[in-house]
């Protein structure tokens, strides 16, 4: 029978009420302090050892007046067309702004940046010796290496270093991030980055290699568009079918005007740039108010094991 009682007091779960967890927390009130000043000792150095980065933004104003328009005369030239028993097909196109928006990350934009040698002396600083006048030899890591070695031993291709072309279409997809007013009316183009300089440069280069390309193919597009109607001017004999295909060339040809011109295609930069006066990544508070309150918690929950595993071996 007694046998029977001890071992139910054994496996009897170990209660702990209000009283008694405060009373062991003063108990181990060192515990707890030295938990916490390892936690923030650790945020701290964290916020040391990491680089503070800045949020650069530039205002745009979307073109919208280009893509109404594009639509417009589109449908004209088709309805033209089709009077005249031809097919025009696609003459122009609508959207800019939408191919603006994915075009500003992508690869044949940051193509094109990528051949600024001046841009990338600045941008890949660190790599670039200026003794030599030459890039220095880029390695991979210990943990590039040692992943490119397990790869290799489960039949996967290996780590290969990655080009600078590379290298800055990540930094960009990771970095870059463009927020459009519900009413299109206005849209904000930002990045976040160590060096503020440096990222306004990479925002005014992205808005402007973006709306080149779209422009010189919005500019190849009406040339043809313009070739097309001089062809059926000279084959049309009808007066009225001749004088609405020369109504549409001079259209055509406005169009083409403005698309040569100094005039913003898709996005037209409002305003000054604006550079955070603080780092906005790593947030110091939030960090250390984190850090503070997650040893807190490692702190009790060890103390609580530790009571139990020692009330398990004194039961024992």
């Amino acid at each position: 029978m007694n046998k029977l009682s001890d071992k139910k007091a054994k496996d009897a779960p170990i209660e702990l009420d209000i009283f008694d967890f405060i009373k062991i927390l003063k108990i181990n009130y060192f515990l707890i302090i030295g938990f916490v000043f390892i936690g923030v000792l650790a945020g701290i150095t964290y916020l040391h050892l990491s680089t503070p980065t800045y949020t650069v933004s530039i205002s745009l104003i979307p073109v919208k007046e280009q893509s109404q328009r594009n639509s417009v005369q589109n449908n004209s030239l088709r309805g033209l067309a089709g009077m005249i028993g031809i097919s025009a097909g696609s003459v122009s196109g609508g959207g800019d702004y939408e191919l603006y928006k994915a075009l500003l990350t992508s690869k044949s934009v940051v193509h094109q940046l990528s051949k600024d040698q001046l841009f990338l002396k600045k941008f890949f600083s660190s790599e670039w010796d200026s003794e030599t006048n030459n890039w220095k030899e880029i390695y991979l890591t210990r943990f590039q290496k040692s992943k490119s070695f397990i790869k290799e031993l489960i039949g996967l291709p290996a780590t290969k270093a990655l080009t600078k072309e590379d290298r800055l279409l990540l930094f960009i997809k990771k970095r870059v991030y463009l927020v459009t007013s519900e009413d299109h009316s206005i849209a904000t183009l930002s990045i976040n980055i160590a060096d503020p300089e440096l990222g306004l440069t990479i925002l005014n280069e992205l808005n402007k290699l973006s709306d080149e390309i779209l422009r010189n193919r919005s500019i190849k597009r009406t040339s043809k568009s313009l070739e097309f109607l001089k062809k059926k001017l000279v084959e049309i004999r009808n007066p009225d079918e001749k004088a609405t295909i020369i109504t549409k060339y001079i259209e055509m040809q406005n169009k083409y005007n403005l698309e040569t011109s100094d005039l913003p295609f898709a996005g037209e930069i409002f305003g000054q740039s604006y550079s955070s006066p603080y780092p906005t990544k790593p947030n110091g508070k939030f960090i250390l108010i984190g850090c503070f309150f997650i040893s807190f918690l490692l702190a009790i929950t060890f103390i609580i094991f530790r009571f139990t595993y020692s009330k398990k071996i004194l039961q024992n």
